[in-house]
């Protein structure tokens, strides 16, 4: 069995400053589809947000049979509040933007779950009331991680389709 590598931890102190700052990261990871022109557009746009804001561009992707997962990192200095501001700004600029573009992300800090959860909206959001009712169903008290994925229990929904 290989151990897992963490080469790559150290850059979450990237944009850290002083001797005592703390690193720390976000990140924006849609779902894209294979398309290289789609991908080269993405990446410039990305740029050109982090430049907006100072930052150099720091990205990665993971390639799948049928997509990739595209991975922009955001390291900062947690104990900076001027960084803090900047990657949500960062972050939001990303989401909208990838938004546009018909992006979802593939998984979400819990600040954005809500937010993610909008973009599945296929047919009125089909899923999201398929997976509530079976939530209602096996958590009638609504206290397994209500929220989770943009998943509420009844009591604490608050749309007005229900």
């Amino acid at each position: 069995m290989t151990k897992p590598l963490l080469f790559s931890l150290p850059l979450v102190n990237y944009y850290n400053q002083k001797p005592d700052s703390v690193g720390a990261h976000g990140a924006y990871s849609p779902i894209l589809p294979l398309d290289g022109k789609l991908m080269l557009d993405w990446v410039k746009a990305a740029r050109a947000i982090y430049e907006r804001h100072g930052l150099d561009l720091s990205c990665d992707y993971f390639m799948h049979e049928r997509y990739a997962v595209f991975v922009c990192m955001l390291p900062f200095d947690k104990t900076d509040p001027a960084q803090r501001v900047t990657i949500d700004k960062v972050f939001h600029e990303l989401f909208d933007e990838g938004t546009r573009r018909g992006f979802a992300k593939y998984r979400t800090h819990i600040n954005h779950m809500d937010q993610n959860a909008e973009l599945f909206d296929f047919n009125n959001h089909a899923y999201r009331r398929f997976v509530e009712t079976i939530k209602d169903s096996l958590d009638e008290n609504g206290i397994l991680s209500p929220g989770k994925n943009g998943i509420w229990p009844k009591r604490l929904r608050s749309r007005t389709s229900d």
